[in-house]
């Protein structure tokens, strides 16, 4: 369901930004799918991760489709 809800969000233009807070590597191909989408260029989409060992490689994978990740400090 989530993943319908990240697509179905990037294709709305009153949406300047779409964060999801998720570790699950599930969500890459609705992102990178979301990241086609986007209506306007300023639009953008972050991840935010809690896992600091995986940030880089989630970094490399996402920044591909423009995706901004960033480590969660709140959640540590």
């Amino acid at each position: 369901m989530l993943s319908c809800d990240l697509i179905s969000a990037s294709e709305k233009k009153e949406n300047s930004e779409i964060i999801l807070i998720s570790d699950d590597t599930d969500f890459f191909p609705s992102l990178a799918l979301s990241s086609t989408k986007l209506c306007k260029k300023e639009q953008k989409i972050t991840v935010l991760i809690k896992n600091k060992f995986k940030f880089e490689n989630y970094k490399i994978i996402l920044e591909q489709f423009g995706i901004i990740v960033k480590i969660n400090e709140y959640l540590i």
